[in-house]
């Protein structure tokens, strides 16, 4: 079982691991072994060593013992400080041998692993479906749990007696635990210790896919069903699928048209509160994301991730009936409406299975089959069929079927009017009730701006 090398180490014969102590082999035996002789009082969990029953103990008297000198939180268990510690020397000692990518913890490569070797160790027995982490196996198996502990104040039902114990406080207002930095109270203790990475920056939850960090446990249960890929919530309405519940009802206020986030400086209201956030930079002029090739800052991770492709070359989204490439989707729609629906017809099935395709609305000209991804634009393109030109410069009288080509054709000065004339029939007020955009987004290839060929067409 084991041998005495000429290191004076006791090496396990069957894992191989050695010791300083023979002592010390005879306890790790216990675990191949898998006898448990040590049992918990409490709550009857067993254990192969008197160590882990001595730790475990720690988890009913919530005694944390071992503290970190860094940042002073505490733990119950030695092993749980040493591990805690990598995120403050940023060591990442476990390398993948698949990919190469690093790792702080020897469970998070574990879990890595199996993204390559598509295991998935744990089975739910009800319903057969597999998970790679235990977590996300627990928490499913929840969903068919038929008794579940309920507040007896407003009859809410719980998962977890710890989690219906957590929810009590909301009725009492009970906070005794206070942060020493800001004096913000909290229920309880482990919510204070959550709310101390705020101001210690830490993110101890680590993807073992792609290696992002979270503040919280459930953001990164959040995060890791986009790697799954699995969207189990469902839009009644369109059939649309969801990895996550906020997501789900986000979507919904595209049905509703309901748009509950307000900007409190202009006013202006949006369905999503991510949509109210990047258009807070629009006022604040902020620019917090740089590119890292040439250096050029921008509001928005995509707005990034759009510039980025100028650099790389890389057109992800391809037209099906001509082969062009886009790095944009935007741009991909706004191009398949060039194509007419004979020429569609060809490569989808129906235009209902190119909405599916594109993921938007698509709109028909009922005289020349001409598609449009939004409907103001088929109503603005119906004016060119009936010949009329209903936006007329004050100036020199000239006519136009878009407001858009009367808006051009002032700022360019194109008539005969002085120049003073037309600076003061185009001005700023006039300029945003028809709604142009003077200063252009900081990303590329933006394809919002109706087609250079349409106002061409228009102007001469």
């Amino acid at each position: 079982m084991f041998t005495h090398t000429k290191e004076k180490f006791y090496e396990c014969g069957m894992c191989g691991r050695r010791f300083v102590k023979m002592s010390s082999l005879l306890v790790h035996t216990l675990i191949h072994a898998n006898e448990k002789s040590y049992v918990c009082e409490v709550c009857g969990k067993t254990f192969s060593q008197r160590s882990g029953l001595k730790s475990h103990m720690f988890t009913h008297t919530n005694e944390k013992p071992h503290e970190c000198i860094v940042c002073g939180k505490a733990f119950a268990k030695k092993s749980s400080v040493k591990s805690h510690m990598l995120t403050h020397t940023k060591e990442k000692p476990y390398e993948c041998d698949v990919c190469g990518k690093m790792f702080s913890y020897a469970s998070y490569l574990k879990c890595h692993l199996r993204f390559h070797t598509k295991e998935k160790p744990y089975q739910c027995k009800v319903c057969l479906n597999g998970y790679t982490q235990k977590a996300n196996f627990i928490s499913h198996t929840l969903r068919h749990a038929k008794e579940k502990p309920q507040c007896e104040v407003c009859g809410k039902n719980f998962s977890y007696r710890y989690d219906l114990k957590r929810h009590m406080f909301t009725h009492t207002n009970e906070r005794p635990y206070e942060c020493r930095i800001c004096s913000k109270a909290f229920s309880e203790k482990g919510t204070l210790n959550k709310h101390m990475f705020i101001h210690t920056k830490e993110r101890p939850h680590e993807c073992f896919i792609c290696g992002q960090r979270f503040l919280k446990l459930s953001n990164l249960k959040s995060h890791s069903l986009i790697h799954a890929k699995e969207k189990p919530h469902v839009c009644e309405v369109c059939g649309k699928t969801f990895s996550q519940t906020c997501g789900l009802k986000s979507h919904m206020f595209t049905h509703t048209n309901e748009k509950p986030h307000v900007c409190l400086i202009c006013k202006k209201s949006f369905s999503q509160k991510v949509g109210l956030k990047m258009h807070m930079f629009t006022h604040t002029k902020e620019k917090p994301h740089k590119c890292g090739i040439c250096g050029k800052m921008f509001s928005s991770v995509s707005y990034l991730r759009y510039h980025s492709r100028l650099h790389t070359a890389e057109k992800p989204f391809q037209c099906e009936v001509c082969q062009k490439g886009f790095t944009r989707k935007l741009s991909l729609n706004e191009h398949l409406c060039k194509h007419t629906e004979q020429e569609l017809n060809k490569y989808y099935k129906d235009i209902s299975s190119m909405i599916l395709n594109s993921e938007k609305k698509i709109f028909a000209c009922d005289i020349c089959s001409k598609v449009f991804v939004k409907n103001y634009r088929l109503m603005r393109h119906k004016v060119t069929h009936e010949k009329e030109k209903p936006h007329k410069c004050e100036i020199c009288h000239k006519t136009f079927t878009q407001k858009y080509s009367l808006n051009v054709h002032l700022r360019r000065k194109k008539c005969r009017g002085t120049r003073h004339e037309h600076n003061t029939s185009f001005s700023k007020k006039n300029i945003l009730q028809s709604g142009i955009l003077l200063e252009k987004p900081d990303f590329c290839e933006i394809s919002d701006v109706i087609s250079s060929a349409d106002s061409n067409s228009e102007l001469s």
